[in-house]
């Protein structure tokens, strides 16, 4: 019996075919999915203005950031996080852009964020201890924020932060607090 080679190669092509659609059809599918940002109001006082930014996919939340608008022109976003399955896509960008652009409209002239990788584990949502795992998602998160207009304050802003973090119990190293400025003026001000 003769093997017809021909409809052999025709099912590898048809193979490679179904593959590449596959592979475009999760692309297309994300693209056809609705991602909606919702914003929500946590707090409002006299000291700060608190919102927070819900990034939703087809009705499932999967990542946000929390913005406060504080006195004298500052922003703070401390809270941006992302559900490990929908990271590297483009939707932490599109959080810290939307938490930037609201503070911006509240009038801040700084914004301020302190990178810290999180992790989520049976729906908890828990910091990243010490380790090579921690220093790879702070590298990265540097380098997104860094993207976004971000930089490392002065020496001396991190000593004060440092000194504040502590009288109110926040257990971070503001050695990796970074800034974004908005308007020319300010920003010699403050990086000298």
């Amino acid at each position: 019996m003769a093997v017809d080679y021909s409809r052999c190669q025709m099912t590898i092509k048809n193979y490679f075919l179904l593959l590449f659609f596959i592979q475009n059809a999760v692309s297309i599918v994300r693209c056809a999915s609705q991602v909606v940002f919702s914003l929500q109001e946590v707090e409002n006082t006299f000291l700060y203005h608190e919102i927070r930014i819900d990034c939703s996919l087809n009705a499932t939340v999967i990542g946000r950031v929390s913005c406060r608008a504080c006195l004298f022109k500052i922003g703070v976003i401390h809270s941006l996080f992302v559900y490990p399955l929908w990271r590297e896509q483009g939707f932490g960008k599109q959080l810290l852009k939307s938490g930037c652009k609201h503070l911006e409209k509240e009038g801040a002239d700084y914004i301020f964020i302190q990178p810290g990788p999180f992790d989520s584990k049976d729906g908890d949502i828990y910091p990243v201890p010490p380790g090579p795992d921690r220093e790879i998602k702070l590298k990265k998160l540097r380098k997104l924020y860094s993207l976004l207009g971000f930089k490392k304050v002065p020496r001396f802003v991190s000593v004060l932060a440092n000194a504040v973090y502590h009288c109110i119990g926040l257990q971070e190293d503001a050695a990796d607090l970074m800034v974004r400025v908005f308007h020319g003026e300010v920003k010699r001000d403050f990086y000298g």
